[in-house]
């Protein structure tokens, strides 16, 4: 089993919502939903329209590359050109007002000609960097984020010393308990609703799980469910 740890920073403005009041606001974590699509990067598993209805239940049986959620790294280490480099980027967050769309008519609002619709996302700034773990090899890296297609760049570095193991343990890394397997108990943990599922942080599991070596640092990693993710390599 080949696992990578990846840090990734977005070249754009970047937020991943968490929750919806009068502003989108960022979660400090991005969904491993849109990081599986992210990474596997076969035609497979991207089309040009599928309509209204997500193909994800389709999809997550082709996937050979499996992401954790990836978490803000509180660190000043920035991706550029595929090299990690170190530089301070700030991680206050920037108001970007836009034109509100009907994204089925594709139109703005018409009532009120001279005051369109606007709304306000609060985005990170472009370089803000994101960490996570891929589990059955690496991929590109250079990959595009979310319906937006953000371009982030990506650095990896391999986990030595890998083995599985059984028993209770702290991730390294934010958990989508839907992704465990059935036996995989969750013991405690912080939960965020970001959609399309919550994403579970400071958790404590019971059951299988990745144990190594990174950048001289243990890390654990909770396995996925391999009937889940079939073509996953070493699941």
């Amino acid at each position: 089993m080949r696992v990578f740890r990846y840090i990734l920073c977005p070249h754009d403005f970047f937020f991943y919502v968490s929750r919806e009041l009068e502003e989108g606001v960022p979660s400090d974590v991005i969904s491993n939903t849109a990081l599986l699509y992210a990474f596997n990067t076969h035609a497979q598993v991207h089309r040009n329209a599928s309509g209204n209805v997500p193909h994800y239940d389709e999809d997550v049986k082709k996937f050979t590359l499996y992401s954790t959620p990836a978490e803000l790294l509180n660190e000043n280490r920035v991706v550029i050109g595929g090299k990690l480099l170190k530089s301070e980027v700030s991680r206050e967050l920037v108001r970007i007002t836009y034109n509100s769309v009907q994204t089925v008519t594709q139109s703005v609002d018409v009532g009120k000609v001279c005051f369109p619709m606007m709304g306000k996302y609060l985005k990170y700034r472009p370089l803000v960097p994101f960490y996570g773990f891929l589990i059955g090899g690496r991929s590109s890296s250079l990959i595009r984020i979310g319906k937006k297609l953000v371009p982030a760049r990506v650095y990896y570095e391999e986990v030595e010393e890998v083995k599985v193991r059984e028993g209770r343990f702290k991730p390294s890394h934010p958990v989508n308990v839907n992704d465990l397997p059935p036996e995989t108990r969750l013991v405690r943990g912080k939960i965020q609703m970001i959609p399309p599922t919550p994403i579970y942080t400071e958790c404590v599991l019971e059951g299988k799980y990745v144990e190594g070596k990174c950048g001289g640092n243990r890390c654990t990693l909770a396995l996925p469910d391999a009937e889940k993710y079939p073509e996953v390599g070493g699941l």
